[in-house]
């Protein structure tokens, strides 16, 4: 028989691991959307141009494998909007970030209201 506080933090790691496949799914999404603009910035005859593209690919498998994943423990009509948005929300601010894009204030509402909207669709 297993103590009840056992029982307690058993459920805590789950339900951790859970909201961690999320968070990794929305990342690794937004990383090879992040290769595939360097590899865009690049000719086809050079060799980082493939190693930027193909490392685009590994990230957008590990994705649909944690999506897999995470569609075991959430209904797909609340994890599919977060994990859009989510990853919408990150490719921005990574834009911003690492290639220096400009946003608009319509952009910054977007953005917003994509938060609030993961917020509403969670609850």
């Amino acid at each position: 028989m297993i103590p009840r506080g056992d029982l307690r933090i058993s459920y805590r790691k789950k339900a951790m691991t859970k909201y961690l496949f999320i968070a990794l799914g929305i990342l690794s999404s937004a990383i090879a959307q992040m290769l595939l603009k360097k590899a865009s910035a690049l000719s086809f005859r050079d060799g980082l141009y493939y190693f930027y593209f193909c490392s685009a690919g590994v990230s957008y498998v590990v994705s649909f494998v944690l999506y897999t994943l995470i569609l075991k423990y959430f209904p797909i009509t609340k994890i599919s909007p977060v994990m859009t948005l989510g990853t919408m929300t990150v490719v921005i601010i990574l834009g911003v970030l690492i290639f220096h894009e400009i946003i608009s204030i319509k952009q910054m509402i977007g953005i917003a209201l994509g938060a609030v909207a993961i917020i509403l669709i969670a609850s």
